[in-house]
């Protein structure tokens, strides 16, 4: 098992003072219950693939994922939230070699 973590959301407490919320209905609690990165990481191989074009918030939490799991993450030249997963087309990407490694 090798977990692969593409644009995470690592820490859900910053959503609690946005619209979006309304929706979300987190409280404090839930935040926190599922913030992965206010957690123990699982014993098992952990990868962040995150675009270089992310909003300053998303490379933000990628980043404190990465250190607090002490794990790698690939930022990949280019892409952001929206156009990440079009890696998966193209058998040459990052994100493609990366699967295929940890499938071998």
């Amino acid at each position: 098992v090798h977990v692969v973590a593409i644009s995470p959301l690592a820490d859900l407490r910053p959503l609690l003072k946005t619209t979006m919320n309304k929706k979300l209905k987190l409280n404090l609690d839930t935040a926190k219950e599922e913030s992965p990165v206010l957690h123990t990481k699982l014993n098992v191989p952990f990868t962040i693939f995150v675009g270089e074009k992310e909003r300053p918030a998303f490379l933000s939490q990628a980043t404190s994922l990465s250190e607090a799991w002490s794990c790698s993450k690939i930022i990949t030249n280019g892409q952001h939230h929206f156009n990440i997963l079009d890696h998966l087309e193209n058998k040459r990407s990052k994100l493609v070699e990366l699967l295929t490694r940890i499938q071998a």
